[in-house]
């Protein structure tokens, strides 16, 4: 088996973040379907980078099954970046990969470690890695966005996720008298 019992009940099991987006169990999966399908569906990809792409979009969190353990952080966790511990994570299937397919394997690697040049140093050297980061983000702001207005009602416009990150809204239109009823309401 490419992938030990551990790491998929953990991929299922553990939050993406403690504090920030998907902080909840089972948030590193639906975080990680979110940005696969989000890649998915994006346009102009031709079939084999965008098998690449949703692989990379599933996966790319996969350092966090050894970051995170029951909803804690792990020693590791605190010492070494999910970026980096995500190819920790997939050796197996990776090395497996790099055998059958080299430059899959290395663009995974890739993907899965480049950030911007200016603050880390390394270039994307292929757009699917930033249509992957581009995932990750679109993803935790969407889940911080959503938590921020589940309580909210549906005439309220701003509202503020748990650490006090704040958003906004557009509403639907309405007609002149519902708003001016709502503003003498709310005062």
């Amino acid at each position: 088996a490419f992938l030990e019992f551990g790491f998929m009940e953990r991929f299922i099991t553990e939050p993406a973040s403690l504090h920030f987006h998907h902080a909840f169990p089972g948030g590193l999966l639906a975080h990680s379907l979110e940005c696969a399908e989000a890649v998915a569906w994006f346009p102009g990809l031709e079939t084999d980078l965008r098998d690449l792409a949703v692989v990379a979009a599933l996966f790319h969190d996969a350092g966090k099954t050894l970051v995170f353990r029951n909803q804690r952080r792990t020693r590791i966790g605190h010492l070494v970046s999910h970026d980096a511990l995500t190819l920790r994570a997939l050796h197996a299937p990776l090395s497996w990969l790099e055998q059958a397919w080299p430059d899959a394997s290395h663009a995974l690697m890739h993907i899965w470690t480049c950030r911007s040049e200016k603050r880390w140093g390394y270039r994307t050297l292929n757009p699917v890695a930033q249509l992957v980061q581009m995932a990750d983000r679109w993803s935790a702001e969407s889940d911080k966005y959503r938590a921020a207005f589940a309580d909210a009602g549906p005439w309220q416009n701003c509202a503020q996720f748990a650490n006090g990150e704040s958003f906004w809204r557009p509403l639907p239109p309405e007609d002149n008298g519902t708003l001016a009823m709502k503003e003498r309401v709310n005062g």
